[in-house]
C-alpha cells in the first residue's frame, strides 16, 4: 500500500502542475471569472512585510490563510509570495503578509495588482508523511488506512463523560459527542452543519481536558478559525490556559480583549506545563512539530485542512469537527447519527481547479 500511495501522490502533483499552467495561461480576465484571482488592486499601506489593498470587487475563491501571488498580473511567479490574513467585506480592503522574509519585506506597485491563487506544492510533504507514518508501527493514521484502527470507546470512560455532559448542560447529541471525544482512545470526528453548537462543544471538551490537566492542540486551517475556538474557550472558563502560537505580525484585537496571549515560538511554550490549550494553523503546526508535547490534538473545520497538513500534530488522540460539507476519511459521528466516509478530498487538486474554471460562477 505504501509504494501505491507514493505513486498516487506523484500523478497528483504532476497533473497539479499541469493544471496551474493551463490556469496561467488564461487572461487574468478568465482567471477572476473562475474565481481564481482577484485583479484591479490598490496599495491603501505597506510595511513590515504586511499590506492593505483596496478591492473594488472580490468574487475569489480565497479564504483566510490562502498562500497567493502579489503581482501585475503577467508573469505571476516573479510576484510576491504572500499570504491571505483577512477581508473586510464592509471597506473592501484585503490584508495580505509576505512569505520568506530573509531578504527583508519588499515593496511593490501601488495600482494594478492581481492576487492569484499560489499552489501549496505539498507533494514532498505527502510523501514524507506517508514514509513517517509507515516507519511507526501502530501509528492513528497508518491503522486508519488500513482499516484496522480500534474505535471501541472506554466504557467506563464514556459513562462518567456521559453524566458529566449532562451536568455541562449539553444535549443529547451534544453528550454523545462530548463522550466519546474522551472516551475513544484514538480517532473521533464530530460532524454537523453550521448552528448546531459544534465551536461551544468544543469548549466545553477543552474544559473537561484541562480539568483532566491535559495539554490540548487546537489546530484550525485559518487564523479565524483558531481563533473563534480560543475566544469561545476563554468566555467558557477564561483564558489564563490558553495561548496562540502565531508568528505573524497581524493584529488580533480580540484575543488581546480577551487576554489571550500570542507566543511567535514553539520554544516559548514551556512542554513541563500541564493544563495547557494551545491554539495554532496548519502550518504552524508543521513548524512546530517534534518541538510540542500534547495529550490530544482538535481540529476544527477537519475537511478543510489539506491531509498532509494534518499528519504533523497527530502523534496524539486526535478529535476532528467538520461541518459535514466535506468529507473525510476519519470515523466520523454526526451531531445525532453516528456514520462513516472515506473519500478525502483538497481544495487545491487538479480536478478541482478544472472545475471551477470550466465554467464563469454563477450569480
Amino acid at each position: 500500500m505504501k509504494e501505491s500511495l507514493l505513486r498516487y501522490l506523484e500523478r497528483e502533483r504532476l497533473a497539479e502542475r499541469r493544471a496551474l499552467r493551463e490556469l496561467r495561461a488564461l487572461p487574468v480576465s478568465e482567471r477572476v471569472e473562475c474565481g481564481e484571482a482577484i485583479a484591479g488592486l490598490g496599495v491603501i499601506s505597506q510595511g513590515g512585510g504586511q499590506f492593505v489593498l483596496r478591492a473594488s470587487e472580490h468574487n475569489a475563491k480565497f479564504r483566510e490563510g490562502d498562500i497567493l501571488w502579489l503581482s501585475d498580473g503577467g508573469d505571476v511567479e516573479s510576484g510576491l509570495a504572500v499570504r491571505l490574513i483577512r477581508y473586510d467585506p464592509a471597506r473592501r480592503e484585503i490584508v495580505v503578509e509576505q512569505e520568506g522574509r530573509d531578504d527583508g519585506p519588499r515593496n511593490v506597485a501601488s495600482t494594478n495588482l492581481v492576487l492569484d491563487r499560489r499552489s501549496m506544492d505539498l507533494g514532498d510533504r505527502f510523501a514524507t508523511a506517508v514514509e513517517e507514518i509507515y516507519a511507526r508501527p501502530g501509528h492513528s493514521i497508518l491503522l486508519c488506512l488500513e482499516g484496522s484502527l480500534d474505535t471501541n470507546d472506554d466504557e467506563a470512560i464514556r459513562r462518567a463523560a456521559g453524566s458529566e455532559a449532562r451536568v455541562r448542560g449539553l444535549d443529547k447529541s451534544q453528550s454523545e459527542a462530548f463522550a466519546r471525544a474522551l472516551a475513544r482512545p484514538r480517532i473521533h470526528l464530530i460532524q454537523g452543519p453550521p448552528g448546531t453548537g459544534k465551536t461551544k462543544l468544543l469548549a466545553e471538551i477543552l474544559d473537561a481536558c484541562l480539568a483532566r490537566r491535559e495539554r490540548v492542540a487546537v489546530v484550525a486551517y485559518t487564523h479565524r478559525a483558531v481563533d473563534q475556538v480560543l475566544l469561545k474557550a476563554a468566555e467558557r472558563f477564561g483564558a489564563a490556559h490558553l495561548l496562540k502560537l502565531d508568528s505573524s505580525r497581524a493584529e488580533a484585537p480580540e484575543l488581546a480583549n480577551a487576554n489571550i496571549r500570542r507566543v511567535g515560538s514553539a520554544d516559548r511554550i514551556p512542554n513541563d506545563r500541564d493544563a495547557l490549550v494551545v491554539g495554532m494553523t496548519t502550518h504552524a503546526a508543521c513548524r512546530a512539530a517534534g518541538k510540542l508535547r500534547f495529550d490530544r490534538v482538535a481540529f476544527d473545520e477537519a475537511g478543510q485542512i489539506p491531509i498532509p497538513t494534518r499528519s504533523a500534530p497527530c502523534a496524539s488522540p486526535i478529535v476532528g469537527f467538520s461541518s459535514g460539507t466535506t468529507p473525510s476519511s476519519r470515523r466520523s459521528s454526526r451531531a445525532s447519527t453516528p456514520t462513516s466516509t472515506r473519500s478525502p478530498s483538497s481544495r487545491t487538486s487538479p480536478s478541482a481547479i478544472r472545475r471551477r474554471c470550466s465554467k464563469p460562477p454563477i450569480g
